[in-house]
């Protein structure tokens, strides 16, 4: 049925370019219920002039039916072939049909658009009712669907329902915000990208095709927990040392005999034995045991530097201190 439009399009544009109106044959306009007789000439008057006012040039049902006289077989016939053969006799390439229904002040109208290149014949039917509803206004809806049955319509909207597991998860359809869930939306026909998000949850999308031949369609978006974030790795432990606590046991050595050596050479020459009243008998000599814990407290202060920089060899650097830059030796401790 599509395809029809092109060559509607094509026809209009080529009448257009030799100042033409493109021609549309009226097949016939029926009237049932308890209308009057005279209704059928008014309204296929009416049903005349809005083709008109659409740009067409105007084949009245008369004309038809005299065009037509050598050809009964065709009075009536709509399918492709038919409608082919009555395009070569009356000169147009559209046809349309007219019914009309009365019950007292109830009124429906249908119009019926068809064309050789439609399959089956039939491009589009239109229909519209009105209760109640005096002639004239049927006469006007019969005048305004024939100026838009050559209108493509615009598919319908339908709409499409969305709920959230839990509920109040901000919702768009193909990127546009469409409100928090649950909600209901117009879309139009065809697939559909809706997307659910809801803080502390993972983000969801779902596809979902919507034919207006079908049920509304209705979506329940469920959104899991975020994920935890992964733990930090591990800080390594530095590997031992070689020398474990040796190095803090000879560091403590060497500063007690450099304490010791020193405290033996201080007091060396004093007095000693002093009664309470009289001389001294004696003094202290301790220079050579003083000078042999100090000579032992640096022997043991090198040794115990020795293990703590073998342990991990010693990395010097430069660091920003306040009002200049100071050196940093570092080591394993």
């Amino acid at each position: 049925m599509r395809l029809v439009w092109p060559a509607v399009a094509s026809l209009l544009a080529a009448s257009s370019a030799w100042g033409q109106r493109p021609k549309v044959a009226i097949l016939d306009v029926s009237v049932a219920g308890d209308a009057p007789a005279e209704i059928r000439g008014k309204m296929e008057k009416s049903l005349a002039g809005g083709l008109y006012a659409a740009g067409f040039d105007v084949v009245r049902r008369d004309d038809v039916r005299r065009k037509l006289r050598a050809a009964r077989e065709l009075e009536g016939c709509t399918t492709p072939t038919c409608l082919a053969k009555v395009e070569a006799l009356v000169g147009a390439g559209q046809f349309v049909r007219g019914r009309v229904e009365t019950e007292g002040a109830s009124y429906t109208i249908a119009l019926e658009l068809y064309a050789a290149e439609a399959a089956g014949g039939l491009v589009r039917r239109q229909e519209k009712s009105c209760t109640p509803c005096t002639l004239a206004e049927a006469n006007e809806i019969m005048s305004g669907l024939a100026s838009t049955i050559f209108v493509e319509p615009k598919p319908a909207k339908v709409a499409l329902a969305v709920d959230s597991s839990p509920p109040g998860a901000a919702i768009r359809v193909d990127g546009v915000a469409a409100g928090n869930a649950p909600v209901s939306i117009e879309v139009d026909p065809g697939d559909r990208v809706v997307r659910a998000e809801l803080p502390g949850r993972a983000p969801v999308e779902q596809k979902v095709t919507v034919d207006p031949a079908a049920p509304p369609p209705r979506l329940t978006m469920t959104l899991a927990p975020m994920p935890a974030p992964p733990p930090p790795p591990p800080v390594p432990e530095a590997p031992a040392g070689r020398y474990g606590a040796w190095k803090w046991v000879t560091a403590g050595g060497a500063a007690a005999a450099m304490a010791g050596g020193v405290a033996l050479i201080a007091i060396n020459g004093s007095l000693t034995d002093c009664p309470a009243v009289g001389i001294c008998k004696s003094k202290y000599d301790t220079l050579l045991p003083g000078l042999a814990l100090v000579g032992a407290g640096l022997a043991l202060g090198g040794l115990a530097v020795y293990f703590i920089l073998d342990d991990k060899p010693a990395a010097a650097a430069l660091v920003p201190l306040p009002g200049g830059a100071g050196a940093v030796v570092r080591g394993r401790f």
